[in-house]
């Protein structure tokens, strides 16, 4: 055929899922909830595909150097290009065909595909150049349908040991509740604040610039933490103050975003929405989108990690749901992901960090929603609760992932790789 192998090009945060299930086309990653992030495909080509018919099919280049490679690189689509060598295996299903130009712009023009095998040798041959694909086959596409088996992968032994050398990711979720139960005023650590709602921003919006000093070194950012925030207020939506993403940001693209967003009074940047309690969204809600998004991360982060998702409010919107709300807190354990919960109490002297069951009296003391967010609070495991075990003392004893007017910072750093 004039060439030995086919390539497909991705994001190297991509690599794991993609060597354990394969490459799948846009309707199995579809089926397993899977929203693909950096991909060459930008949100709007990826609809246009589906809507043409082609969502079953999955694209791969003649060249090592597509031109979508360069397009998408260009747009920040992709950040850690890796290119993934398939065998010509793939030829041997009966479905698999060419498409001579952009598989989108060929099926919008009524350009047919090149299927029987004869044809697509034929193909090939006249697009040589040099032993290799002439620059016109630049734009040409291999669909094979359904899936590319991960036994059809020439350089997974390359590709892992390239991997080999990446720092390890946490994914951390906030959930803020932002519902009208979050209205009353309270201060907070030495701060008044006119609603719980607020001070759940200022809490988040200090943990995340956190983070960022953290990842801040003397000649680069790590992208050691990737944060994701959520709003419910009369529905669930990205939190976000600024178009970063919708799902989760690493701390490089952050630091980014806080260069050009630098505050001219010299404090910190803002990075939670300013909105008002209002609406009455079920935090079950909330919970199961979050779910999906640690679904999705996960997927693409098979070597680091479960996400974490730290739920902070005041309690009051788990009243009237709690046993939906207990039973999406079980869901979370099967998928490894922690529950913390952060409780934001009226009470400025109130102080609970990681109660247990010796502590459960005294939180009895506290509102039922505090109640409650202890019950649906992970209990931690590992290396997280050893460590509280030996600050503490109390080497018995079993630690929920609950705080109650802490700092949320020092909180989530006791659980943090």
């Amino acid at each position: 055929m004039g060439v030995d192998r086919l390539y497909h090009v991705t994001d190297r945060e991509n690599w794991q899922s993609i060597k354990r299930y394969g490459l799948l086309s846009l309707d199995y990653l579809r089926e397993r909830g899977v929203n693909p992030q950096k991909s060459c495909g930008d949100r709007i080509s990826r609809a246009r595909i589906q809507k043409q018919g082609m969502g079953n099919l999955v694209h791969l280049a003649l060249r090592k150097d597509p031109i979508c490679l360069e397009q998408a690189v260009q747009a920040e689509r992709i950040v850690d290009p890796i290119v993934i060598e398939i065998s010509l295996d793939v030829f041997r299903d009966e479905d698999t065909s060419i498409s001579p130009t952009d598989a989108l712009a060929a099926k919008s023009k009524g350009v047919p595909f090149v299927s029987s095998l004869a044809d697509i040798r034929s193909f090939v041959h006249e697009n040589r150049e040099n032993g290799g694909i002439s620059s016109d086959a630049r734009l040409s596409e291999v669909l094979v349908k359904g899936t590319v088996p991960p036994a059809f992968i020439l350089n997974a032994t390359e590709l892992d040991r390239s991997q080999t050398s990446r720092n390890t990711k946490q994914a951390v979720l906030f959930i803020l509740d932002q519902t009208e139960s979050m209205d009353e005023s309270m201060s907070l650590q030495g701060r008044f604040y006119a609603s719980s709602a607020h001070a759940a921003r200022a809490v988040v919006n200090d943990a995340i610039n956190d983070f960022l000093q953290y990842c801040i070194g003397a000649n680069d950012v790590s992208d050691a933490y990737e944060i994701a925030l959520l709003s419910m207020s009369y529905q669930v939506s990205s939190a976000w103050s600024t178009d970063v993403e919708e799902s989760f940001v690493g701390c490089k693209s952050l630091y980014r975003e806080m260069i050009l967003r630098l505050p001219q009074d010299g404090s910190r940047t803002r990075w939670v929405a300013d909105r008002e309690p209002a609406g009455n969204c079920r935090p079950g809600t909330a919970i199961r989108e979050a779910v999906s998004w640690a679904r999705d991360w996960m997927f693409h982060h098979w070597d680091c990690p479960p996400p974490i998702i730290v739920f902070v409010t005041n309690g009051k919107s788990l009243q009237d749901s709690l046993v939906e709300i207990q039973k999406e807190a079980e869901i979370l354990k099967n998928d490894r992901i922690c529950l913390l919960c952060y409780g934001l109490y009226p009470d400025k002297n109130v102080f609970y960090e990681f109660p247990t069951n010796r502590e459960r009296g005294e939180l009895g003391n506290l509102s039922p929603g505090m109640v409650s967010l202890y019950d649906i609070s992970s209990v931690l495991n590992g290396r997280s609760a050893d460590l509280i075990r030996e600050r503490t003392g109390r080497m018995g004893d079993e630690f929920r992932a609950m705080c109650v007017n802490g700092s949320l910072i020092q909180t989530l750093r006791k659980m943090l790789p």
